[in-house]
This record gives C-alpha cells, structure tokens and sequence, in this order.
C-alpha cells in the first residue's frame, strides 16, 4: 500500500481540519478494491470508490480513486511518505522499516510501486533459450534542486530490487521543455 501510494498516490495535509488525507488512483476497479480489501484487514472503513476519466496524449482512460482522510493519511505520514506535492519538494529515502523489514514487506513495496506506476511484468520470447522476463520503467519526476533526493531513493529501490536478483540500474535524465 506504501508503494503504491508512493507511486500514484498522493498525501495532502488539511490546515482547516488539521488532518491529512491519503488518495490513490487505480487503472481498474480490482485493484481499488484490492487496495480498500487492505485498509479493512488493518481495521479501518472502506471508502468509496470515484470512478471518473482522465485525458493522457489524445487518449481517454478510466479511473477509480479513493480517499482516506483522517487517521489512515496520519498513519501514512507516520510511516514516513511526505505530503504535499512530491515533485517540487526533497523525497524521503524508502524508510528504514521497509528497507531492513522481512522478504515478504520488501517484495509488497517494490510490487506495489512497481504497479502503481502502471507498470507490467512482460516477457519476450527469445530463440531456442527460453524468455526474459521484462519489468517496465518506474520512473520519477523531480525538479532540479530536489533531483539527489530522488536518487537516493531510487538507488534504495534498486539495491532492493537486486537483492531479490532482479537486475536494474537507476537512470537520472534531464527533461528540458521548450
């Protein structure tokens, strides 16, 4: 849930009912309900669920979206994801309780930013030898000043990556827009 949050999520703080509130927004309804599955095993109340569309170079896609304020998005900034807008401020490093936690919360956190960020596992066949297995880019937008933060988080995400034997490597690219 951390990492898909930190992917296609957002936490944002309310100063009028000082409160934060958690939103995440899914490609499908299974994975909103998933998502909300998981938020009433930790004995919270589900939401509802927003379905809407969104517009993406001349292509219109569903969404669903889901909205937690009160004390999931408290519990969500006290496992360390940061508020406000994620590219215009320095990034947290993964937190150390994902980071130093078992096999089991590191493969949730990396599928869960791996699938919040759309993408999906492929695989090509190749000759005689069989396939590769193929994951798609995770990628992150930051603003210059706050681009070594971003760094340090991705190199965390890699080095979690390899230590399941998942070869990857952490690409930094400049986007200059005209």
């Amino acid at each position: 849930m951390f990492g898909f949050t930190l992917a296609d999520g957002s936490l944002t703080y309310h100063i009028r009912d000082k409160t934060f509130m958690l939103q995440a927004d899914f490609g499908d309804e299974y994975g909103s309900e998933l998502f909300e599955n998981d938020i009433e095993e930790l004995g919270f109340k589900r939401t509802k669920l927003c379905e809407g569309t969104r517009e993406f170079k001349n292509y219109t896609y569903h969404t669903w979206t889901i909205h937690h304020q009160g004390i999931v998005g408290c519990l969500f900034k006290c496992l360390g994801m940061i508020h406000g807008k994620k590219t215009i401020q320095k990034s947290n490093d993964v937190p150390e309780w994902i980071k130093n936690g078992s096999d089991l919360v590191k493969r949730e956190f990396l599928s869960g930013i791996q699938g919040g960020d759309g993408c999906q596992i492929r695989y090509n066949k190749l000759d005689k030898r069989g396939y590769n297995y193929i994951c798609g880019t995770l990628a992150m937008s930051k603003n210059e000043e706050f681009k070594e933060s971003l760094l340090v988080m991705m190199t965390s995400i890699s080095e979690m990556f390899s230590y399941f034997n998942i070869d990857n490597k952490v690409i930094c690219k400049k986007n200059i827009k005209e």
